[in-house]
């Protein structure tokens, strides 16, 4: 890790060297390694920027105020909707993003309760999160590589979906790449300020979700690795390094200290609920959602190329950049596979800028192969076809928000309002499972019977027809087996409110009466 050219120059004109040897520029390549590339001017990129994040805003606050789906009914009826005080004291499950809880806590004092009051924080922090994919892309790629990756974030499906969603994943996205930012300067420049504003950023991190816990974990085992391998695991350079993770330790649990008792009954819960979300099911589900339509292995197969040329470009310039990407979330994972804990691929969205990041570096790396292999004189056309490149994935990025964007997350509205077609005088309606129980018996308070048994709906069909509205079939199916069976063989389903949540479809059912 030899520094051959000054990061911070990299980034903001007229800044001074780096003296520390911890530079990971594009500059600090390897000497030969391959020509770089020739880049954007400041002005212009500036330019792209403020239109991408004009783009950016937008798509996420158009729809913004559409109907909320089950985890943000939790958060809001849960921990929203208390006292201030009543969110730093209790912790009622991890579904509730204690800082964002605070922040839609703030918005909806101000701006009253609505759907869109209570996400305003996540659309903001969606917005300014694409502006810090380019500045901190800026720390370790080219002026050209980190537009391109806040250009794509800003049209990125899975990006719109969680800056419209009321839970804390674009604010942790938010603080990782601040993380990132203050890390490399603490290094760079010795600075102990850097150092404490990253112990700062970590904190409320983990103060968002508990699993930024693990991720900072997993920043701190590969900096040591690092300084390890390059034989500089001395005192003096240990010094910044311990501050701001010792730092990030002590305030994570000052921020929990109210709450510990919560926190610690909640992990004692192995209910059978959460078998569902398993680590190996968070994968599949991962890749899922990743595919696109019937092409979807082509592209695995293409992307995943595309990610390991970007991937050993990136540890070819400095092996500390993948290892501060990748490192947390497989930190988080493992840590969820050993302790038999439930996963969501949402979990991970933390990476999603380091994603964007590597795949443009990808991408980059095999156009300027392959126009070499062509001839020196194809090389002229290197910034044009990045270009051609960039907008072609933009298309597709775009192409695949055109199938969720403007579609409810859980449609329960949609439900709800067939059932008050469908209902005869005289028919029972009943929600079978808390995720259509909770939703219309505690939030739209309904008065629904409530089905969480086989025998529970038994007994309602010996009284009367009974309309019975489910969701989370995967989650039924893992719990409460007979129940889902029951209702999928003796009964016919009448509707499907489809949402672009996996596993979020609403189904309707009648369920004949039985003597």
């Amino acid at each position: 890790m030899q520094a051959t050219a000054p990061i911070a120059s990299q980034g903001f004109e007229g800044a001074s060297p780096d003296p520390t040897g911890w530079d990971v520029g594009p500059a600090s390549r390897p000497s030969g390694a391959r020509r770089e590339p020739a880049d954007i001017a400041p002005g212009i990129a500036l330019a792209l920027l403020a239109l991408a994040l004009a783009v950016a805003t937008g798509l996420r606050f158009y729809g913004a105020g559409d109907q909320l789906w089950y985890d943000e009914i939790r958060t809001l009826v849960g921990s929203v909707r208390e006292p201030f005080a009543t969110i730093l004291t209790h912790f009622p499950s991890n579904n509730d993003h204690v800082l964002y809880s605070l922040l839609a806590h703030a918005t909806i004092a101000l701006g009253g309760e609505s759907p869109f009051t209570v996400r305003l924080p996540a659309v903001l922090l969606g917005i300014v999160s694409v502006a810090l994919i380019y500045l901190v892309g800026r720390r370790i790629a080219s002026r050209f590589e980190a537009l391109a990756a806040a250009i794509l974030a800003s049209v990125a499906a899975h990006h719109v979906w969680f800056s419209q969603n009321a839970r804390g994943y674009t604010l942790i996205l938010v603080l990782t790449l601040l993380a990132l930012g203050l890390l490399l300067d603490g290094l760079q420049k010795r600075s102990y300020r850097a150092w404490l504003l990253f112990a700062v950023a970590s904190a409320l991190a983990a103060y968002t979700h508990l699993t930024m816990v693990l991720a900072t974990v997993g920043q701190a085992l590969a900096l040591a690795v690092c300084m390890i391998a390059t034989r500089r695991f001395s005192i003096e350079e240990a010094k910044g390094p311990a501050l701001g993770f010792i730092g990030a330790a002590i305030l994570t649990l000052v921020l929990y200290a109210p709450m510990l008792g919560d926190i610690a009954t909640f992990f004692q819960d192995t209910s059978e609920g959460h078998k569902a979300a398993s680590p190996v099911w968070a994968i599949i589900e991962l890749l899922r959602n990743l595919s696109l339509g019937a092409q979807g292995a082509g592209i695995l197969i293409v992307g995943g190329a595309i990610f390991l040329v970007g991937l050993v470009s990136y540890w070819r310039q400095a092996p500390l950049i993948p290892l501060l990407f990748f490192l947390p979330p497989l930190v988080v994972y493992l840590t969820a596979v050993l302790l038999d804990r439930p996963t969501f691929p949402r979990f991970f969205f933390f990476v999603a800028g380091f994603l964007l990041l590597v795949g443009i570096r990808g991408v980059f790396e095999i156009n300027r192969f392959a126009l070499a292999r062509l001839g020196s004189g194809w090389l002229a056309w290197e910034k044009p076809v990045q270009w051609a490149a960039v907008a072609a994935m933009a298309g597709v990025l775009v192409l695949d928000l055109s199938r969720t964007y403007g579609r409810p997350k859980m449609d329960y509205a949609g439900a709800l309002a067939y059932v008050e077609r469908q209902q005869h005088p005289g028919d029972r309606v009943a929600a079978a499972g808390i995720g259509a129980d909770y939703v219309y018996n505690i939030y739209h308070r309904r008065g629904w019977a409530s089905v969480n048994s086989l025998a529970e709906l038994t007994a309602l069909r010996r009284q009367t027809d009974v309309i019975v509205v489910r969701t989370f079939e995967r989650s039924m199916a893992s719990g409460n087996a007979a129940l889902l069976a029951s209702i999928r063989g003796s009964c016919t389903l009448l509707y499907i409110a489809e949402g672009t949540l996996a596993d979020g479809d609403l189904f309707v059912s009648r369920c004949a009466r039985q003597a």
